[in-house]
C-alpha cells in the first residue's frame, strides 16, 4: 500500500498519467464502474487501472448519466490531483495519531 500511496502522491504521477490518456467523463465513468462491484480490480504488471475498463459495462444502478455529467463537469475544472492524494494524506495522519504522534493534521 505504501508504494502505491507514494505513486499517487507524486505530482504528475502514475495515476494522473493514466487518467490523462482519456477524457474526464470516461475516467469518472470507468472509476465508478470498476470500483462499484464486489471485487476490487487489480491491474497486472504493465497495465494501468484504465486498461481494465470494459466500455460495454453499464453504470451502477445508483449512478445515473446525470450524476456522471455532474461529476465530469466538476473534475474538468479541478482535475484529479487533489482527490488522488487526499485519502493517503488523511491515512498517514490517522496512523501517526494512533502511533501517539501529536501532529495529526498539521502536515496536511
Amino acid at each position: 500500500m505504501f508504494l502505491f500511496a507514494s505513486l499517487l502522491q507524486e505530482p504528475g504521477g502514475r495515476a494522473e498519467a493514466d487518467f490523462g490518456r482519456f477524457d474526464v467523463r470516461r475516467v469518472v465513468r470507468t472509476v465508478y464502474v470498476l470500483f462499484s462491484g464486489a471485487d476490487i480490480p487489480i491491474a497486472k504488471e504493465g497495465q494501468e487501472v484504465m486498461d481494465l475498463a470494459d466500455l460495454s459495462t453499464p453504470l451502477p444502478a445508483w449512478f445515473t448519466e446525470e450524476d456522471l455529467d455532474a461529476y465530469a463537469k466538476l473534475y474538468e475544472k479541478s482535475g484529479f490531483g487533489y482527490p488522488l492524494k487526499m485519502p493517503y494524506r488523511l491515512a498517514a495522519a490517522a496512523l501517526a495519531s494512533l502511533a501517539g504522534g501529536d501532529w495529526r493534521l498539521k502536515r496536511l
